[in-house]
C-alpha cells in the first residue's frame, strides 16, 4: 500500500541499492526527476525509484509539480489493473524528493514501439490501445486529468501474448475541478509537445478530452509506427493547419473514426469522453463488420463454429434415436394362400407391406412418435 515516509540519507542509501554505472541502473530521465533500478533491501525486490532534480528550498524548485505532489496524487487512486503500482514516496534528508514504484521487467510502450511495433499484430496493438483507454477512463472517472500522456509515461506488463499498458508519471496532473490552465506550458519544456494539445500550447483551459488527444497521437503512432506530425518541421506551425495524414487509411476503420474523433483541433469538436470514444469503436463494429479488428472477427468465427458444430451433433443424436426406435422391416414377404372367393390380398405381419406402402409409414413406431413428439 502507498504511504510516505521520510528517510535521511543514511536510511536511502541503507534501503536502495542502486548499481554505480548508469547504463546499467538509469531507466529514464524527465523533466522533473531521474529513475534508477534498484534493490528495495527491506523487502529484497527490485523497484525503480525516481530521485528529484531540484531539491526543496532550490531555486527552480515547485511544489506543485514535485514528487511529494505526484505521490500524494496517486496515493488518492484505488488500486487499478491500468495504472502503474506505487510503493512509497517522500522526502530525503530533508531535500530531496522521491518516490517509488513496482519495476516493470518490459519497460514502457516507447520502448515496445521502437523495438516491436512492426511484430505486434493488429489484435496486440488493439489489446493495448483498449486496455489504455480503460486506464484513461478510469483516472477521469477519478476526477484526475494526467495531462502528460505519451508512450514513455506508460509502463508495460506482459501478460500472455498480449502487453498491459500502466499508466505513470503523475508529475503534473490534476484535479478536474483545480484551476490547471496556469500548469499548461510546463509540460512542454519536458519535450512532450508532439503529444500536447492545442490548447496545452495555447496555454488555454484543460479538460478531459486533453487526455483523449494524447491519446489519438498515441494510438496512431502504435498503428503506424510513425507519429502524425513531421518532427523535420517546426510543430507549432503544423498545429495551425494539422489534418490527420492519410496513411491513417491504413488503420482499422473502426480506430479511424476514433483517432479522427480524439485529433480536432478545437477542443469543442473533439470526442468529450472516453465512453464516447468506446461507442464510437461498438457503432463501428456493428454497422461495417469487415472492419472489426482481427481479434473480435476471429471470436465471432470461432462462435459460428462451435453453433454449427452443436447443430450437427444435435442432428445425429436424433437420426440415431430414430434409427434405434424403428423396428426393422423384414424384407421378405410370406406367402399365404387365400380364397379363391375373395380378390383381397392377405399381408402378411412379417413383411408388413403392401402396394401403397409400409406399415410404418401409415403407422410410425412408439419410439419414432416418442422422437417426434420430443422434438415438437
Amino acid at each position: 500500500m502507498l504511504k510516505r515516509i521520510d528517510l535521511t540519507d543514511e536510511e536511502y542509501e541503507k534501503f536502495f541499492k542502486i548499481n554505480p554505472n548508469p547504463n546499467k541502473s538509469k531507466l529514464g530521465d524527465g523533466g522533473y526527476g531521474i529513475v534508477f533500478r534498484a534493490l528495495d533491501t527491506r523487502s529484497n525486490e527490485e523497484v525503480a525509484i525516481k530521485i528529484s532534480k531540484k531539491g526543496y528550498g532550490d531555486e527552480g524548485y515547485d511544489e506543485d509539480v514535485s514528487l511529494l505532489k505526484e505521490g500524494e496524487l496517486a496515493l488518492q487512486l484505488p488500486a487499478h489493473r491500468n495504472i502503474a503500482s506505487f510503493l512509497s514516496y517522500g522526502r530525503i534528508g530533508g531535500k530531496t524528493d522521491y518516490i517509488v514504484s513496482k519495476f516493470y521487467e518490459d519497460g514502457n510502450l516507447l520502448k515496445l514501439m521502437s523495438k516491436n511495433a512492426p511484430h505486434l499484430s493488429e489484435e496486440q496493438k488493439v489489446f493495448i490501445l483498449e486496455e489504455l483507454l480503460t486506464g484513461i477512463k478510469f483516472l477521469h472517472d477519478n476526477n484526475k486529468l494526467h495531462r502528460d500522456l505519451k508512450p514513455g509515461n506508460i509502463l508495460i506488463e506482459k501478460e500472455g501474448n498480449n502487453y498491459v499498458p500502466k499508466i505513470t508519471d503523475f508529475g503534473i496532473s490534476r484535479f478536474l475541478d483545480s484551476d490547471i490552465s496556469k500548469y499548461s506550458n510546463d509540460m512542454i519544456g519536458a519535450g512532450t509537445e508532439y503529444y500536447a494539445s492545442p490548447e496545452q500550447i495555447k496555454d488555454d483551459k484543460i479538460r478531459k478530452n486533453s487526455d483523449l488527444w494524447n491519446f489519438g497521437v498515441i494510438a496512431f503512432q502504435l498503428f503506424t509506427g510513425v507519429s502524425p506530425f513531421d518532427k523535420n518541421k517546426k510543430f507549432l506551425e503544423q498545429l495551425k493547419k494539422f489534418t490527420v495524414p492519410n496513411s491513417i487509411k491504413n488503420i482499422p476503420k473502426p480506430w479511424q473514426a476514433v483517432i479522427k474523433a480524439c485529433l480536432k483541433a478545437n477542443p469543442d469538436e473533439r470526442v468529450k469522453s472516453c465512453d464516447q470514444c468506446f461507442e464510437i469503436l461498438g457503432s463501428n463494429e456493428i454497422e461495417e463488420d469487415d472492419t472489426k479488428p482481427a481479434h473480435k472477427k476471429r471470436n465471432r468465427k470461432k462462435v459460428r463454429w462451435i453453433l454449427i458444430v452443436c447443430v450437427i451433433a444435435g442432428v445425429g443424436l436424433i437420426l440415431s434415436l430414430i434409427f434405434l426406435n424403428i423396428q426393422p422391416i423384414n424384407k421378405q414377404n410370406t406367402k399365404i394362400s387365400h380364397p379363391k372367393s375373395q380378390n383381397i390380398p392377405i399381408v402378411s405381419q412379417d413383411s408388413q407391406t403392401h402396394d401403397e406402402g409400409t406399415q410404418e409409414e401409415e403407422n410410425p413406431s412408439p419410439g419414432f412418435k416418442r422422437v417426434i413428439k420430443s422434438m415438437d
